[in-house]
């Protein structure tokens, strides 16, 4: 099975004026899907089925920080490229693993489920 995994910048909080700049971004709303090459399968009223990969979604935020002298980047300016950047250099490349685990176990439990609701027996339909 491999996975893969899109950011995405969901929403951005700014400080109106700071340090003599306006619209200063201090929080991160960001939010990573997982695809799973593993696929299910959904039938269709033709009589035929339909598949689609597994999915799952990591959600949350990241703080930041501008100081006076730092380089600063107007928020007409930014791309999403540009926060994703920020943000992934905040949280750091093991917190980025741990995510993309979180969301491989997520998959996974997708996948192999540990519980599971069987008909029940005397509905056999």
């Amino acid at each position: 099975m491999s996975n893969t995994y899109n950011w995405i910048i969901e929403k951005i909080d700014c400080i109106t004026s700071l340090n003599g700049q306006t619209d200063v971004v201090c929080n991160v709303h960001w939010r990573v899907n997982g695809v799973s090459s593993e696929t299910y399968s959904v039938p269709n009223i033709t009589g035929s089925s339909t598949s689609y990969p597994y999915f799952a979604t990591v959600c949350g935020n990241q703080l930041l920080s501008y100081e006076t002298g730092q380089s600063f980047t107007p928020f007409s300016q930014l791309t999403e490229t540009i926060v994703l950047g920020w943000v992934q250099n905040a949280i750091g490349t093991n917190e980025i693993t741990e995510i993309q685990n979180e969301i491989d176990s997520l998959l996974n439990n997708l996948i192999n489920p540990t519980v599971i609701t069987p008909n029940l027996p005397w509905n056999n339909i």
